[in-house]
Order: structure tokens, then C-alpha cells, then sequence
């Protein structure tokens, strides 16, 4: 007897319509899915609603009409299990880097595992929160600075204190909203190869936006091309060469590269 498994999208949006205060939609009929495990970089020019598409998925913004559905559940409000990285740090300046590092865990503990701020599983305890803390500090090379401020960090170090803050959660998906932006180029290259390496062997979603084409290679197995005005249909472009550190090397990189050159040339 053959059974059938159902195998939801982790990320499915229908028929999305999304505008700011009555103006012009920056989305109007969009659908789009997202395999569980894949990492999708999304980009387009300034204001083609990059971002906002990023806060529809976190539940920060509802759409005017349609919907986004994670794991099959329609998406109301911001869920426990989706990790947001922001191009702002947003470290609290009088903590530690480990307090700021394990901050989720203790507003977490605060509410309790109610399905809506925390998963509805056990409780992190001390010793596991520590364990967690540590080992992404560790893990992202920041763990010597433990009990360092943010004012004593360089933008690269507070960015990693900012993605160890959420990967101690767990997230099953995680967006991230051009979080290498305002760093140096090496230090943004380093993070760059930091991000594929967690997403490497892991089932997490991930979705981050950029504008850097380069950078849209590097990171995302799938390229969504948005572009200013209405979008209506997704543009998305498969890519091969997510996660290789030789990837400008590699023969298809010019043909990718050009295809997003023209089409964010065209969506300008």
C-alpha cells in the first residue's frame, strides 16, 4: 500500500495585495512558495518593497487582501519559530554581549511556552540557555567577547552578537533584511560565508534581501527579482551556485548575473 504524505511549502503566499496608506499596491495578486530548507535571496531596487515583502513573512505588516501561509498556518501575527535580522543591530547598549545573545530566551521564560510569544514545547532551562548562548558565540567567533558591551564592538562584531541573538532561538525560518549593508567589504564577505555556513546541513528556511548582486548569488538557491511599481507575478531565477566561494569563477555566474542585471533594469 502506497501512502501519501501532504508535504506543505514552509512558505506559500496567494493572491497578496499589500499598499501603504492608500497609495499605489507594491503587490497586487502576488503568490509565491518556498520549499522547507531553502535559502532565497531577494532583490530588487529602492523601494520595490524588499523589505516589506520580509515583514509580511515575520507577520510585522497584513496584507490588504490575500494571504501568507507558514507550515499550512495562515500567518496573523509574528510566530515564536521565525528569526528577523535587521540591518540595525538593535543591541540593548547596556548588556553584555551574552545577555544580548540569550535576550530572547529571557523574554521567552517571562511568557512562558504559550504557542504564541514561545514555542509550545518544554521551556529552555539555565543550563540549556547557556549551552545555546555559548555555542553560537562560539560558533560566529565572538565568544571571548561574552561580557564586552556593544560600544566596544566593531560593526561586524555587533552584527554577529545580532544573528547569535536569533539563531539561540532555533528559528525554522529565518529573513534577514540586508544586515551586511553598512559593513566593511571584507568584514561583509566573512558574514556572507558565516550565514551559507549555518544554512549548510540545516533544514532552516532562509530569506534574505539584498541589493547586491553578488551577494543574491552567493546566498540564495532561488533569485526573487522584484521590481518598483506593482508586482504582480514573481520573477524567480534558480541558481547553482549558492554557497560556493569560487562562485565568480564558475561559467554560469556571468549568464545569472546579466539575466538579474537586465531584469532589475527593466523593474526600475
Amino acid at each position: 500500500m502506497v501512502v501519501c504524505v501532504t508535504v506543505f511549502p514552509m512558505i506559500r503566499i496567494r493572491n497578496l495585495t499589500f499598499a501603504y496608506g492608500g497609495g499605489p499596491p507594491l503587490f497586487e495578486g502576488f503568490d509565491l512558495e518556498i520549499a522547507p530548507g531553502e535559502a532565497w535571496s531577494v532583490i530588487g531596487p529602492s523601494g520595490c518593497g524588499k523589505s516589506t515583502l520580509l515583514y509580511l513573512l515575520a507577520g510585522l505588516k497584513r496584507p490588504l487582501k490575500g494571504e501568507v501561509l507558514i507550515a499550512g498556518v495562515r500567518v496573523a501575527r509574528p510566530r515564536p519559530q521565525t528569526g528577523l535580522v535587521l540591518q540595525d543591530h538593535g543591541l540593548l547598549p547596556w548588556a553584555t554581549v551574552g545577555e544580548n545573545a540569550g535576550l530572547g530566551l529571557v523574554i521567552r521564560k517571562f511568557y512562558g511556552p504559550d504557542g504564541r510569544h514561545a514555542p509550545a514545547g518544554p521551556p529552555v532551562g539555565p543550563e540549556e540557555g547557556k549551552r545555546r548562548v555559548d555555542g553560537w558565540l562560539e560558533r560566529l567567533g565572538i565568544l571571548a567577547l561574552k561580557d564586552h558591551y556593544p560600544a566596544q564592538l566593531s560593526k561586524g562584531q555587533r552584527q554577529r552578537t545580532a544573528m547569535a541573538r536569533t539563531m539561540v532561538l532555533e528559528p525554522d525560518i529565518l529573513l534577514m533584511d540586508e544586515p551586511f549593508s553598512a559593513l566593511d567589504a571584507h568584514i561583509r564577505e566573512d558574514l556572507r560565508g558565516e550565514v551559507m555556513g549555518l544554512q549548510q546541513g540545516s533544514d532552516r528556511t532562509l530569506v534574505i534581501v539584498t541589493h547586491d548582486i553578488e551577494e543574491a548569488i552567493f546566498l540564495g538557491e532561488k533569485l526573487l527579482v522584484l521590481k518598483r511599481g506593482i508586482n504582480e507575478k514573481a520573477r524567480v531565477i534558480p541558481n547553482g551556485l549558492a554557497g560556493d566561494p569560487d562562485f565568480r569563477t564558475r561559467p554560469p555566474f556571468q549568464e545569472i548575473y546579466s539575466r538579474l542585471r537586465t531584469l532589475l533594469e527593466l523593474g526600475s
